[in-house]
């Protein structure tokens, strides 16, 4: 199996076996954000090479999922999820002059 970090978007089709995978890293401090690292997998010999590969990388706390890049370019989520506190929502009122 071939990996290399990706820096880009992976906007190409393949016919080979073809993995993304996304490193959740939980944040250093309160109240910071989750940081990602994403990873191109090639060449593996099946899911299961690549979620070992995956697996052997992570750290305490963090998390990862892998998706499929598939032969017409689309990406299909196979394992895991982002976490569920990567998102923040902000309210804003907005009011008019009268």
């Amino acid at each position: 199996m071939e990996t290399e970090p990706l820096i880009d978007a992976v906007d190409f089709a393949s016919d080979e076996p073809t993995f993304r995978v996304r490193f959740w890293r939980r944040p250093s401090r309160a109240g910071w954000a989750w940081s990602t690292e994403d990873w191109l997998l090639t060449r593996a010999e099946d899911v299961a090479e690549a979620l070992g590969w995956a697996r052997a990388r992570l750290h305490d706390g963090d998390r990862f999922e892998m998706h499929v890049v598939s032969a017409d370019g689309q990406h299909i989520r196979v394992f895991g999820s982002p976490p569920e506190d990567t998102f923040t929502t902000v309210e804003v009122l907005l009011t008019t002059e009268e």
